[in-house]
């Protein structure tokens, strides 16, 4: 039914207007009512692809909900001058880095979203690790042991970090992974504490080449390397992101992490060129073994990018001339 049919045959009551924020909330408390009954139903339902969908309808109206509860308070601090705005105690601030390194933050971005200034966020990161009672940043509890150490780091990330977690943990034989407060924490926790083979090179074989890699093809292959702690994140996340996202690797028949994660088609896998006018269709080439893209023969050019300017990050792609 037309809007205007509608309105002439459902009249309103005189005085409506001084009723419109009542009407507005209690409305409101009424669709909450419905949408709980519905999701209710749609979760007990004996479909599972119905119960994941009441599931992901219901997280999206928590982050939704979520959202407009910052929205009101981010308003009502952005009234108060800078300057005059209450200070994060310490606690809060190491709260705020560990969410800014989660998050992936830069300082502008960690600054906007919590209304401090870069600079702010920037004293706060310098002076991480001060000591003494006038410390910026502080622990919300003492950590004098490495196990109570450990605890922290592991409930931090439970909380920033969430996910399925390993069984397993594998260190050296270094004390602090020898003593027994740590040992009972691991039992208490569910973990299995194993060491690596003593002696044995490549025990922890999958950490030492990580570390080695990343020496290799980021740290020491930068002309300057950055004394700030910014613009050195900024050079480990671009060769992440490269590494995981256009670097093939051997371990995974030369697909990238980024496709074996998000179960895409590795791009080694699409058909080939031949620049060979006369080589049999059907022979065999380096693995994986693909097919050839249309007719034998084309010309190709080779284009040699780098990420952000970045000469140790190649992007090579090859494609066919026109």
């Amino acid at each position: 039914m037309p809007p205007i049919a509608l309105s002439a045959s459902l009249p309103l009551p005189r005085g409506w207007p001084r009723c419109v924020r009542s009407a507005v909330v209690q409305v409101i408390s009424l669709a909450r009512t419905s949408l709980a009954l519905t999701q209710g139903w749609a979760s007990e339902s004996l479909n599972p692809e119905l119960r994941q969908r009441a599931e992901e309808d219901r997280l999206q109206h928590e982050i939704q909900i979520l959202r407009e509860e910052i929205r009101i308070k981010d308003a009502r601090m952005e009234q108060i001058e800078a300057h005059r705005r209450p200070h994060y105690p310490p606690t809060h601030r190491l709260a705020i880095l560990e969410l800014r390194a989660a998050r992936g933050w830069t300082l502008a971005q960690t600054a906007r979203i919590f209304l401090l200034s870069p600079l702010t966020v920037a004293s706060w990161v310098g002076r991480l690790d001060e000591q003494g009672p006038d410390a910026l940043v502080r622990l919300p509890e003492p950590v004098n042991k490495f196990p109570d150490f450990v605890a922290y780091f592991v409930r931090r990330l439970r909380v920033l970090c969430p996910g399925e977690w390993p069984a397993h943990l594998i260190s050296d034989r270094g004390t602090q992974f020898t003593e027994k407060g740590f040992r009972r924490w691991c039992r208490r926790h569910g973990i299995r504490h194993r060491f690596g083979a003593l002696g044995k090179y490549g025990s922890l074989a999958v950490i030492e080449r990580g570390i080695r890699t990343i020496k290799n093809e980021c740290t020491r292959r930068l002309s300057v390397v950055p004394y700030r702690l910014a613009a050195l994140e900024r050079e480990v996340a671009l060769y992440c992101s490269w590494y995981n996202g256009l670097r093939p690797h051997s371990w995974l028949r030369g697909a990238t992490p980024d496709e074996i994660y998000h179960r895409r088609r590795p791009a080694i896998r699409a058909p080939r060129f031949d620049p060979r006018s006369r080589w049999p269709r059907r022979s065999r080439c380096a693995a994986p073994q693909t097919l050839i893209r249309g007719r034998p023969g084309v010309r190709l050019n080779l284009s040699v990018q780098f990420l952000a300017e970045r000469r140790h990050l190649p992007i090579v792609t090859l494609q066919r001339v026109a």
